[in-house]
């Protein structure tokens, strides 16, 4: 008798213990976007722009400031995966004609617009779902930054 409940109280913890136990379920990752992705993946507007000379920034425009030194709310890039870029200048201009390229790990970027025989590369290159930012640097200590912001 002693066997048979012993055999039986195996029998009903291991029937337990498979039935209690779940697989682990692998979690999703989601791959992180590269920069180029998320550059591509909106239409972009200018947000802030601010001049630093020797360490001193001014603010030179600011959306939806009433007192910006310049105006440059009707300005829209898209920068297409094929390299080429979409654009509206601050005039209200348009054109396709421009185009850009990651740089040095993706740190910098040029900007072409060959029409016109002019390019310009630009530093500090960041780009999220929300902002993509980067300084225009004129001399040592002289810097423009840009952050531009996805269009609603």
């Amino acid at each position: 008798m002693m066997k048979l409940t012993k055999l039986i109280v195996a029998v009903a913890t291991s029937i337990i213990s498979l039935t209690s136990c779940q697989k682990e379920v692998p979690a999703i990752t989601t791959p992180t976007p590269s920069k180029k992705q998320l550059l591509t993946a909106k239409v972009w507007i200018v947000d802030e722009v601010k001049e630093t000379q020797n360490g001193t920034s001014v603010t030179l425009y600011k959306r939806g400031a009433a007192n910006n030194t310049d105006d440059f709310s009707l300005v829209r890039n898209q920068y297409k995966n094929d390299g080429s870029i979409v654009w509206r200048d601050e005039f209200g201009d348009e054109g396709n004609d421009g185009q850009w390229e990651l740089l040095n790990n993706d740190t910098q970027l040029k900007l072409s617009w060959p029409i016109a025989n002019m390019s310009v590369t630009v530093h500090d290159v960041t780009v999220t779902a929300n902002s993509f930012s980067y300084k225009l640097i004129a001399a040592p200590g002289i810097y423009t930054t840009w952050k531009f912001i996805p269009q609603p």
